[in-house]
């Protein structure tokens, strides 16, 4: 699996902001796993996330975790 960095698009659950940042906010998916603010991971089901959609298909209903990122493109990163 690649690894590949995500920026926060919208904060949509109660814990999304405390787990993953604020709109702006970057991180990094590696092999397959988002490591969120406390340095724990999410793989979704256990597969591990392969792009972008799949990790947006998980959180769009995840209830106090819901949240919307987007790619972070070579050379858009904010860091």
């Amino acid at each position: 699996m690649e690894n590949f960095k995500i920026r926060v698009v919208e904060n949509v659950g109660e814990d999304s902001i405390e787990t993953f940042g604020e709109v702006g906010n970057e991180l990094e998916v590696i092999n397959g796993k988002l490591i969120d603010l406390d340095d724990d991971s999410w793989s979704g089901c256990g597969t591990g996330f392969e792009d972008i959609d799949d990790v947006n298909d998980w959180f769009s209903d995840l209830g106090d975790y819901g949240t919307v990122f987007e790619l972070v493109e070579s050379g858009d990163s904010n860091e």
